[in-house]
């Protein structure tokens, strides 16, 4: 299984290890080596096909289930001057967190995110033309396998410090422990 995953308002994606998946009440151990720890809630795509080069006008044939969850980034802040992105950041173990069951894509309306106990902020799923284009822009580089999941983020990434609780309703609780914040 790969996880391919597109950072808010980009174009391209990156590959996750499939070490990044999480139960979804696990608490995140920030790593020595990062400096700090962001996150972003994402609408996952489970890929239920094989297919290479695929046409937008033919990717909804290959998927039939979604779900959401929460991305983690590690960052080095040595390097945040030259790049916004850290690439050893992007692949940290347990760094997907989401639920185990997946949904029909017309039962996900709305994802919603609580910080702490603070207010409830809604996400919007991407639209089926956003994500027929992410499958086709994808499937021009690599070959989508069943079980591949295509993870879309739904906002620029927030900080999560030590101690930071992170609920994306109505299945995903953890904490993010350790480290320094």
């Amino acid at each position: 299984m790969k996880i391919f995953s597109y950072p808010y308002g980009a174009k391209d994606f990156y590959i996750k290890p499939d070490t990044a998946l999480a139960k979804p009440t696990d608490d995140f151990f920030i790593p020595p080596a990062c400096g700090s720890i962001s996150f972003a809630v994402c609408y996952v795509v489970k890929m239920n096909r094989l297919g290479r080069s695929i046409q937008e006008r033919f990717a909804h044939r290959y998927y039939s289930q979604v779900n959401y969850g929460v991305c983690i980034y590690g960052s080095d802040p040595s390097c945040e001057q030259s790049s916004p992105l850290w690439i050893p950041g992007l692949s940290l173990d347990y760094s997907l967190v989401m639920p185990r069951t997946y949904l029909a894509p017309e039962e996900l309306k709305t994802i919603s995110l609580i910080v702490n106990d603070g207010p409830v902020r809604d996400f919007n799923i991407p639209s089926k033309a956003d994500i027929h284009k992410r499958i086709a822009h994808l499937s021009g580089f690599v070959y989508v396998k069943m079980g591949d999941l295509l993870l879309m983020e739904l906002h620029a990434p927030l900080p999560g410090p030590s101690g930071t609780r992170i609920q994306v309703l109505p299945q995903v609780d953890f904490g993010i422990r350790g480290g320094t914040s």
